[in-house]
């Protein structure tokens, strides 16, 4: 179990790098979900997987994966009831930020996880990753869901950093924009390349 020295650490670490994917990102998961499921996945940063790995997430190393791999046991729930060990080959990485950038590539890159790519709302964005197959887990979303409201997540997922709610980022031209709970847009920042 995490400190909440470590807790705190984590969630100040992992949000930098959260944020500064979502951000540059023309699709994009919310800050909260990313740095709640990091969380669940990796008991706040205190697990094998992400000690030595560098893996915030419990991604799979599928046949296509051609990085690094490192082999963990961990619980499937395949029927809903039954948890099952298995031992299964996660994708390890470099350094931290590869390890963001790789699931917000999956998450955004992939039609399974659809519903979750520019989707302002928390739950429903791991509402669709859960359903997308990422997770087995009957329990998934709740688990998310509970990290994300306990630890305010959702000040991270705004896209001027004035905390006014779930971002809506559009890009109109060369200039996004940021859309406020009220409906109305603020240029932030004028587009790269």
């Amino acid at each position: 179990m995490a400190t909440k020295d470590q807790v705190n650490a984590f969630i100040a670490k992992l949000a930098a790098i959260a944020r500064k994917e979502y951000l540059t990102r023309d699709k994009w998961v919310l800050p909260s979900v990313c740095i709640a499921q990091a969380a669940l996945e990796t008991g706040w940063g205190t697990s094998g997987l992400m000690t030595k790995a560098n893996a915030f997430f419990g991604i799979k190393a599928g046949s296509g994966w051609k990085g690094k791999v490192y082999s963990s046991k961990t619980n499937e729930c395949y029927d809903g009831k039954t948890y099952t060990q298995i031992t299964a080959a996660f994708r390890a990485y470099d350094s931290l930020e590869e390890s963001v950038a790789d699931y917000y590539n999956l998450i955004c890159g992939s039609s399974r996880y659809a519903g979750a790519v520019n989707n302002g709302n928390a739950e429903s964005a791991i509402t669709a990753i859960k359903n997308g197959g990422y997770a087995t887990s009957p329990t998934y979303i709740k688990n998310v869901m509970n990290i994300i409201n306990s630890y305010n997540l959702t000040q991270y997922d705004t896209w001027d950093g004035e905390n006014q709610g779930p971002a809506n980022k559009e890009t109109h031209g060369c200039y996004r924009y940021r859309q406020h709970r009220d409906g109305s847009s603020k240029r932030r920042q004028h587009c790269k390349g």
